[in-house]
């Protein structure tokens, strides 16, 4: 039985692997979705694009921060933060090792970057909180 819709399901679109978990998130899911990204198989690089995890209260700056680290420790390729919370996830990242770190405030400032940084063979896992309006990446990395 296939997953439901927005939740992990994989996908092919012009030689890239889309790993599509954009219905929801918090730390623990986060980090079980770049687990499976590195467990894929992949020709070209791991690119992580992940957005805000929303309902985290006082606990969403760490949260965010170990995402970050894990991104890096997990050995992604390139990790794009989107949202409220980017520069937390994108600087934890940096601070771990993890050298190709893109920021954006917004999805939509994201899809133009993304879509032009995807090549094929990549494998790209596309993670948020269904608040962070990331069907939007979903849809525009399958032409829509």
């Amino acid at each position: 039985m296939p997953a439901p819709k927005m939740r992990l399901q994989i996908w092919e679109t012009s030689g890239v692997s889309v790993l599509d978990d954009t219905y929801n998130a918090n730390a623990d899911s986060m980090l079980a979705a770049l687990e499976t990204l590195r467990d894929l198989p992949c020709a070209g690089r791991r690119i992580a694009v992940l957005g805000d995890m929303a309902e985290q209260g006082e606990h969403a700056a760490d949260a965010h921060r170990e995402v970050g680290r894990r991104s890096a420790e997990l050995r992604v390729g390139c990790l794009v933060a989107v949202g409220r919370w980017a520069a937390e996830t994108g600087q934890a990242a940096r601070a771990a090792g993890l050298q190709e770190v893109i920021e954006f405030a917004d999805v939509e400032s994201a899809v133009k970057a993304v879509k032009n940084t995807v090549r094929p063979g990549d494998v790209v896992l596309i993670k948020a909180s269904r608040a962070a309006g990331f069907e939007r990446m979903s849809a525009a990395l399958r032409g829509g």
